[in-house]
């Protein structure tokens, strides 16, 4: 521990590709750099690119604290979790890495701030593990004013467990399939992970096997780009974000029988833009699985005749959907009178059904003060800066202070009377703002 490696540029490093590296010792996480378990060092200042597959490792090298697996020759065994982490890697450009940027998995309080995320995935795995960022068993994790930028895969990937971590004041721009995907936990409203004044403009969809680009775009149920996406994820709080783009803004469902589903998700006093967005993708309420839900304070694209939202019957233990609610949800729309609108794939019976602003309201009791408006986002590439035009409409949407959440995407301090998103000070109409470098 207590190790500091700055300012070097690593760079062409044949490492395996993690698959399976919980069971399978020959494909440990072996990073171009790694910490092999280690505690407390500082990997600042640096260039790590061109690795075959994962450039940074911040954990253990394997799926068990004493288990054999690890690179060297003979392998030792891997460290205590407890023991593995508190580490600050910071300012670093980490880009064009074969399958992932930085991974970890069993570490705790690591910081992670400051750096530049480019052009990861690089040779276009389809396989599980790759991401700007992609974690397991992270606890306290901190993602703080990071770019994430043209990545082939996800900009951060946090997987089978992530309690009390935070994502916050980070720029995700054109990364393919989602900005942030959140997997696998059973998180309680004291350990959810907090993501708040991130800007996320949404990219291309995730590739299909053999590099080919995923052509789900045409199909309306499959989730091809999403700011914010989980499955098998309870305890998801965001804050103050802004999503971008086409596709769509949350996503949640419940698909596989492993721990967590899709409850205490909280979504308030976020800015979501774009002319063919879905705003929330949700599974109907079912405990246990789906629960202690909330949206409320948040600015939406379209209109308030517009069916941008969505509620599914992803919501059963064994991750499959449930006809008998798709029925109660579809009796429910007619008992008011509207036709309901299917969320299918063609041919297919309905995954769920689009609904209007007043429509979701009236389902989930979601968004009393939230609003749907023809807002505008637009990113200048040359300049890194981003216009913003808000309705006055929308400018008056009340957020109520979070006690966490007290400085914007710049460093600014929050008054209280600022609209949905992650700037302070603004009131609404047009302004352009020049992201944090």
């Amino acid at each position: 521990g207590y190790i500091e490696v700055r300012g070097f540029v690593f760079e062409h490093c044949a490492n395996q590709f993690p698959a399976q590296f919980w069971q399978k010792a020959s494909n440990a996480q072996s990073g171009m750099v790694g910490t092999r378990g280690g505690h407390h060092w500082v990997i600042a200042d640096n260039i790590i690119r061109y690795a075959k597959s994962v450039g940074l490792t911040f954990g253990v090298s394997g799926g068990r604290s004493g288990a054999v697996y690890d690179n060297e020759r003979p392998a030792q065994a891997e460290p205590d979790r407890e023991q593995s982490g508190f580490h600050r890697i910071e300012g670093n450009i980490i880009y064009a890495n074969g399958a992932v940027g930085a991974m970890g998995c069993g570490h705790r309080d690591v910081l992670i701030r400051r750096n530049l995320f480019l052009d990861n995935n690089r040779l276009q795995n389809t396989a599980y593990e790759t991401g700007g960022i992609k974690t397991h068993q992270a606890f306290g994790l901190r993602i703080e004013k990071n770019w994430f930028v043209d990545n082939r895969c996800m900009g951060v990937w946090l997987d089978n467990t992530w309690r009390n971590c935070r994502v916050s004041r980070n720029v995700f721009v054109n990364n393919r399939g989602r900005g942030l995907f959140l997997e696998m936990d059973d998180n309680t409203p004291e350990t959810a992970c907090l993501v708040d004044c991130n800007v996320f403009l949404n990219g291309p969809p995730r590739f299909n096997p053999g590099g080919k680009p995923d052509e789900s775009r045409t199909i309306p149920t499959r989730p091809w780009s999403v700011g914010v996406y989980g499955h098998d994820a309870d305890g998801v709080r965001c804050v103050r974000n802004l999503i971008a783009g086409d596709g769509y803004g949350f996503y949640f469902r419940k698909i596989t029988n492993r721990k967590g589903g899709a409850a205490y998700i909280e979504a308030t006093g976020n800015l979501l833009i774009g002319d063919d967005m879905t705003a929330v993708c949700l599974p109907a309420d079912r405990p246990p699985t789906v629960h202690d839900n909330r949206f409320e304070a948040n600015v939406y694209p379209g209109t308030s005749a517009d069916a941008r939202f969505v509620v599914t019957a992803w919501c059963s233990d064994t991750g499959r959907k449930l006809p008998e609610l798709l029925q109660r949800i579809e009796a429910t729309i007619r008992g008011w009178g509207d036709d309901p609108v299917p969320f299918a794939n063609p041919e297919q019976a309905p995954d769920g059904y689009r609904l209007t602003l007043e429509q979701w309201r009236r389902l989930t009791g979601f968004d009393a003060r939230s609003v749907a408006v023809r807002s505008r986002c637009v990113l200048d590439r040359n300049t890194w800066t981003l216009t913003l035009t808000l309705p006055a409409e929308a400018a008056r949407v009340s957020v109520t202070r979070d006690p966490r959440v007290t400085i914007d995407l710049l460093g600014t301090p929050f008054t209280g009377d600022e609209p949905p998103g992650p700037f302070a000070g603004w009131k609404g109409e047009t302004a352009v703002f020049s992201l944090p470098k």
